[in-house]
């Protein structure tokens, strides 16, 4: 982010003043109609402009005339996103620049200055958005998929193989270099090396590969250890726990729907799934983390963060009951061979009498 910033001055300009007025908080129509004043405001729109045009500022050398051209409109487009912003207050807002996000159509009978000057534009037309909106909004990740599809669908006709293969391969044919250069003319997102790109290609392929080994430590850990072996689980009880597992993974994919209950938070949503299961399974909190390592370390190992997040009590009542007597686990120390977030760990052995006042 440092690297990559904009140097300059900040953007600061003239703004107008709308006329201020005490609103009487018993006078109805008055105070719709200044509700109103911010209804289906444009400030979304204008922002994302801006961050599309960051995106575009990659795909120019710095010095060019299409760079110094967008580096204006992001500064025209701070000053666009306050005048949106004081809309709200009542103050008349000017049209966006419709030139900068739509296709002028060259006339005849135009002079060459303007010809040109339109061309201009044309070329660097606002009309694409950064591939990492797609996981902002989901109607841009239909599109996107939508894309993929329709070029994976051509790709497997003509080549017999993805499109994905054809993508990320290093030995292309003179047609299917042709069809990536196709795609990357005609797609709605620019996946360039712009900041933010970068960060989120990293993130996606880092968050990969800790799911990737999660799930491969999952399933070779012997999940036993966290269970309690005087508990006798019946399939009544495992049953109702794989219901609950299904309504938490529902919730997290936004597709959990009550009409008579809403739940703002997973942590809200996850208190009420623990009463339930309290009521229709089990009083016992061992016995309840008991079952639903059995679902999940033991059927669905994806889904293994629904047992800690449920039970994380009853879990630890069953790791002190397995346990020897004592406890490993990290804390600071200037000198230890464990570092993390610019601080230094090493592991330390602990009692569990010192630390729950418990004998195992």
């Amino acid at each position: 982010m440092i690297q990559n910033k904009i140097s300059g001055i900040p953007i600061v300009y003239e703004s107008h003043k709308s006329e201020k007025c005490i609103v009487d908080s018993r006078d109805d129509q008055k105070q719709v109609e200044c509700q109103l004043l911010g209804y289906n405001s444009k400030v979304g729109f204008a922002t994302n402009i801006s961050s599309s045009l960051y995106t575009m500022l990659e795909e120019f050398p710095i010095g060019s005339k299409e760079h110094e051209t967008i580096l204006k409109r992001l500064k025209i487009g701070r000053v666009i996103q306050g005048e949106i912003i004081d809309g709200v207050k009542g103050l008349k807002v000017p049209p966006f620049r419709e030139h900068w996000t739509k296709y002028t159509k060259v006339e005849e009978g135009m002079s060459t200055e303007e010809k040109e000057g339109i061309e201009f534009n044309n070329s660097i037309l606002c009309e694409i958005r950064p591939a990492f909106f797609r996981f902002l909004y989901p109607h841009y990740m239909t599109r996107y998929n939508k894309e993929l599809k329709t070029y994976n669908i051509y790709s497997h006709l003509i080549f017999g193989k993805s499109f994905d293969e054809i993508f990320k391969s290093n030995s292309r044919t003179l047609e299917e270099e042709e069809t990536v250069k196709d795609y990357l003319k005609h797609s709605f997102f620019l996946d360039n090396d712009s900041v933010v790109n970068q960060i989120s290609r990293y993130m996606r392929t880092n968050l990969a590969l800790i799911g990737r080994f999660s799930s491969k430590s999952s399933q070779e850990f012997d999940y036993h250890v966290l269970q309690n072996s005087e508990h006798c689980l019946n399939v009544y009880g495992i049953i109702k726990m794989k219901a609950a597992l299904q309504e938490f993974k529902e919730f997290k994919r936004g597709l959990w729907h009550d009409l008579e209950n809403s739940y703002d938070s997973i942590d809200a949503f996850i208190e009420y799934l623990r009463k339930k299961c309290i009521s229709d399974i089990s009083s016992n909190e061992s016995e309840l983390a008991d079952y639903a390592l059995e679902v999940t370390y033991g059927d669905e190992v994806t889904m293994v963060e629904f047992a800690w997040k449920m039970f994380p009590e009853g879990i630890i009542q069953n790791l002190v009951k397995n346990s020897s007597g004592t406890i490993n686990f990290p804390t600071k120390d200037e000198n230890g061979n464990i570092e993390y977030l610019f601080s230094r760990y090493s592991i330390k052995e602990f009692s569990l009498e010192e630390i729950y006042g418990v004998q195992s």
